[in-house]
């Protein structure tokens, strides 16, 4: 008895076609509304909704590199100052257009938003959607360091502060990631949900669903509990 071994090759984006009435009507929604209403709230342009902050932030990064290259070595970079895990201006109507406002990881919502274009364009050319996306880039590749960091929070709160909260602040984790993900050709998605877990946790309640009694950071009770024995020489 002989065995064909089969494997399989990935496709170019443009030969995958979803033709399912479920999710064809869901691509278009994305593709008329979703998207237009996502670049209109990365730019604070939605009415009653609470700011995004992500381009202007993106916008200020670039301002300072702007600054910083025409001063060379006469400018003198921030120094870090922690400003809580949620910035907000003073005066919301009239934000700092120097400073980072929003949550520490704002910058991936235009990633996401990026992303979406992108699939959306392969499939269904538009003139003006594609001139959007080259500002935006145009915008995002100006905030970037030469080194090639980017992250508007430590950019404009103090480089010499970035990659030492791996924690709270999750750039490092996103690099490897996205990096990673580049190299063997899979997709990553980011989520910071911690603004969500309170009300997860009530909802999780009225739901009556289990919820776990102890941080993940640990595998057991017992390991929470049990002290370390001493060891003696």
């Amino acid at each position: 008895m002989t065995t064909t071994n089969r494997t399989s090759h990935p496709i170019a984006l443009r030969d995958a076609t979803v033709t399912d009435p479920f999710w064809a009507s869901r691509q278009e929604l994305v593709r008329t509304q979703v998207i237009p209403y996502q670049w209109n709230a990365l730019n604070d342009n939605v009415p009653g909704a609470a700011p995004s902050y992500c381009m202007h932030n993106f916008k200020a990064a670039a301002a300072q590199n702007a600054e910083h290259h025409k001063e060379g070595k006469a400018f003198v970079p921030p120094k870090y100052t922690f400003r809580g895990f949620e910035a907000l201006p003073d005066d919301p109507a009239h934000p700092d257009p120097d400073k980072f406002y929003g949550f520490v990881f704002q910058d991936t919502d235009f990633s996401k938003w990026i992303e979406a274009v992108g699939y959306s364009l392969t499939h269904h050319p538009d003139a003006d959607l594609e001139a959007t996306a080259d500002t935006a880039i145009d915008i995002v590749c100006a905030a970037q360091l030469d080194n090639g960091y980017l992250d508007t929070y430590y950019i404009l709160n103090g480089m010499d502060r970035h990659f030492t909260n791996l924690k709270d602040q999750h750039e490092l984790m996103r690099d490897v990631a996205y990096r990673a993900a580049e190299e063997y050709g899979v997709e990553f998605y980011y989520q910071d949900f911690r603004p969500m877990f309170r009300d997860g946790q009530a909802r999780a309640r009225e739901l009556g669903f289990y919820m776990q009694k102890y941080c993940g950071c640990v595998f057991s009770e017992q390991e929470r509990y049990q002290k370390p024995s001493r060891i003696i020489p």
